[in-house]
Parts: structure tokens; C-alpha cells; sequence
């Protein structure tokens, strides 16, 4: 059984929620506080030394970690990974941008407001939420004209991106402003496999879940 190493609103680690979700994966959940250092122990770099979460691990085996390819890893042999080349290198392109222009914009503004950095630097604050809004005017592009990133099926790229962009609110932003990117949201939360950000099993202690991994 897999045990998933991750935070209980972080996106990205709801992205390898989703993932499992679609599997229909049973799987072990270990809430890690990075916040507090739990990733930088030296019990956890000995297990992950990439030092993040989420990380997704089978006892005996090197764990799998940065979220868009352990959901690449989960989703590749099924119909969410595209069959035709064009569109697995747009499913790639879309992930790889989510990371680059996207997850550091929305997903550190809202990191921001949990932190109370947005009242603590309110202007540089405006400038990264400016910059999240344009992230959304991206995809709303593209999701005004199909219902889906790869068109008119679900890929791993609308798991990746849904994570942070349907969170959008937690900074400000209505996604009343984005009406493709809103029915789209509604489109992936209707899937009869989804699950929502705050579902995932009772946490185990870390101390215990790397135990059990190690023996």
C-alpha cells in the first residue's frame, strides 16, 4: 500500500490525492508541518532527500516525489494520460507551466494570506495576487472556447491545474471573473471519482509511518 506524505491544504499534495482518488487507491496519509521543520529532520531527508512534500512511498522502494510527476506516475497507463503524441506533449507543456507560472504566483499568495504576509507587505502582496489574476486569464483563454486543457477529455494536466486555481477565492479572486475556468472547475468536481481538498484518511504519525516504511 502506498503512503502518501503530505499537508492537508497544500494543492500540490491534493494533486496525488486526486490521482489516488481516480485509481481508486487505497493508501496510509501522514500529515507533515513543514512549517515546523518536520521535512528538514533528519529522520525525513533520510527517507526523502529532496526534503518536500508530498512525497508517495512503497515500503522497500525510493519514494516518489515533485507532485505533477507522481500524478504522471499514477495516471500514465490510464485514460487521463492522452493516447496521441500532440496531445501528451500539450498535457506536459500545461503541467509544466503550472509550476513555473502558476503555482508561484496563486499558490504562494494564498500561502501569504494563511501566513499574514499579505497585511505584513500589502503592496508586494498586489503585485503577486496582479500576477495570479493573469495566471487565470491564461487558462480562461483556453477553457472559454473547450471544456477541457486537452479538449473534450479529462487529462492529469486538469488535475494538476485545478489544485491552487480552484482555491483561487483564498486570495481574492472570484472565479465569477473567469467563467470558462469557473465551469470548468464544476465540470472536474462532478467527476464521480473526485474528492475534495479536505478528504483523505485519519494521519498517522510521521515518526510511526517511517518506521513502518523502514522495516
Amino acid at each position: 500500500m502506498y503512503t502518501l506524505f503530505g499537508n492537508a491544504t497544500s494543492g500540490n499534495c491534493y494533486k496525488v490525492r486526486l490521482a489516488l482518488a481516480y485509481r481508486g487507491q487505497p493508501y496510509r496519509y501522514v500529515d507533515v508541518d513543514s512549517l515546523h521543520g518536520q521535512t528538514r529532520s533528519p529522520a525525513f531527508l533520510a527517507f526523502n532527500p529532496f526534503g518536500k512534500i508530498p512525497a508517495l512511498a512503497q515500503s522497500g522502494q525510493p519514494p516518489m516525489v515533485e507532485s505533477n510527476a507522481i500524478a504522471w506516475s499514477l495516471l500514465e497507463a490510464t485514460p487521463l494520460w492522452p493516447d496521441d503524441a500532440r496531445a501528451r506533449q500539450s498535457c506536459l507543456a500545461w503541467m509544466f507551466w503550472e509550476q513555473y507560472s502558476h503555482e508561484p504566483k496563486v499558490a504562494v499568495a494564498r500561502s501569504w494570506v494563511k501566513l499574514g504576509r499579505d497585511r505584513e507587505q500589502p503592496q508586494a502582496f498586489a503585485t503577486l495576487r496582479d500576477e495570479a489574476s493573469g495566471a487565470l486569464d491564461h487558462m480562461e483563454r483556453l477553457l472559454s472556447k473547450q471544456p477541457y486543457l486537452i479538449g473534450d477529455a479529462v487529462s492529469v494536466a486538469d488535475l494538476c491545474l485545478y489544485a491552487y486555481s480552484h482555491k483561487a477565492g483564498d486570495i481574492g479572486l472570484d472565479l465569477a471573473g473567469w467563467p470558462g475556468l469557473q465551469a470548468w472547475c464544476q465540470r472536474l468536481s462532478a467527476q464521480p471519482w473526485w474528492v475534495t481538498i479536505d478528504d483523505h484518511p485519519t494521519p498517522l504519525a510521521l515518526d510511526e509511518a517511517l518506521a513502518g516504511l523502514a522495516n
